[in-house]
């Protein structure tokens, strides 16, 4: 049976763990902590607001690993709601299209007018509605990462932390083993889960896909009593903001555009700028009264890795026996279930059905081969 070494052991990493817990010989290899980089750095968001049905499916398949998980206490799931903010007459005309789009699937959201949204701590003023769904809200992120490597060791999948992948070797095209800092692991596949370091791993086997970062930059506010808002999304044309705790608050900003963004060194330090400090207490000032005034107690920045598209690259590449499950574009968490489910069909059973050909690198075309 192959060896299979998962490079990676953030929630993608680990969830391609478990659902390969039953194969003969699985390692985990993870340079740092379980679940330290990008996942650690997520928002956690989960709803339904996606505009077409394919992305519709993808959340579906999601939750059925994660709703018994979230029933039975496994996962936490808070669920404050979900709000896409309108910002002009003209973005709340296209939330009216897209309400009516979201209700033939069977998804219930509701139109909010400006005065609507004061019920859920927005100024009114400041906008003219918003996209409300009351059972939206957010994972933590790290239940799911201990669930899934537990389940993966209990079955005897090896998980190494503290060891960094140098390089991935190759024999005749074909994927023979991986250096690591701690020796050397025979393999025959590689699959990459190593997130914002997924094109630095694609580069040592000469795959060339069309990946790129963004960066999150997060702040975590405190008020002076309880905040009660949604999951709030798309404020002020830009930012996303939801509630941590009874006074705390995390504000966020949205990663921006595929062509604009470059290819950033993962382990570079990143700190929060002051311009986006003064932009988010505007922000609190303007749309949020309940958090004028809020301290700023922690703060952060997250990397993301995006294609051109914004759905995650999986399955196999050009290079035999080098599998990808990178490119998350943000919707890592939300989709860890389904990437780690249908690496595995591939392992155990060669899958290469229609959804993995949806998600393969073979739609970048000529990018998916060794250049």
């Amino acid at each position: 049976m192959d060896s299979v070494v998962i490079v990676g052991g953030g929630i993608i990493g680990t969830s391609v763990a478990f659902h390969l817990r039953d194969h003969p010989d699985v390692t985990v290899l993870e340079k740092n902590a379980l679940g330290s980089g990008t996942t650690a750095a997520s928002m956690g968001r989960f709803d339904w607001d996606v505009a077409d049905p394919f992305g519709v499916f993808l959340q579906r398949e999601a939750w059925r690993t994660y709703e018994p998980l979230v029933r039975d206490g496994v996962v936490d799931f808070e669920r404050p709601g979900y709000l896409r903010v309108a910002g002009t007459p003209d973005e709340l005309e296209r939330m009216r299209e897209r309400a009516a789009v979201l209700g033939e699937y069977g998804l219930d959201f509701e139109l909010l007018d400006a005065d609507e949204t004061a019920e859920h701590g927005v100024n009114p003023d400041a906008v003219s509605g918003g996209l409300y769904q009351a059972s939206g809200g957010y994972l933590n992120q790290q239940d799911a990462v201990e669930y899934f490597a537990e389940g993966a060791r209990e079955a005897g999948v090896a998980i190494e932390t503290g060891t960094e992948v140098t390089d991935v070797l190759t024999d005749g095209g074909t994927v023979t083993a991986v250096e690591t800092t701690d020796g050397r692991y025979t393999a025959d596949v590689v699959v990459n889960a190593a997130g914002p370091w997924a094109p630095g791993l694609n580069e040592l086997v000469d795959v060339s896909l069309p990946l790129r970062h963004t960066t999150g930059p997060i702040l975590v506010l405190e008020g002076d009593g309880p905040v009660s808002i949604p999951f709030l999304k798309n404020v002020d044309g830009d930012f996303y903001v939801r509630p941590e705790g009874g006074s705390k608050l995390l504000a966020g900003r949205r990663w921006g555009r595929y062509d604009e963004a470059p290819l950033l060194d993962p382990d570079d330090a990143r700190g929060v700028d002051d311009r986006f400090r003064r932009d988010v207490a505007a922000l609190s000032e303007s749309h949020l009264p309940a958090l004028e005034g809020a301290a700023v107690v922690n703060e952060w920045v997250g990397l993301r890795t995006v294609t051109p598209d914004f759905r995650p690259v999986v399955g196999p590449t050009a290079r035999d026996g080098f599998l990808v499950a990178c490119g998350m574009s943000g919707s890592g968490v939300g989709l860890a279930p389904l990437v780690g489910r249908l690496v595995a069909d591939h392992v155990d059973e060669d899958g290469n059905g229609t959804l993995l050909r949806q998600l393969s690198a073979r739609r970048f075309g000529s990018g998916t081969a060794p250049s």
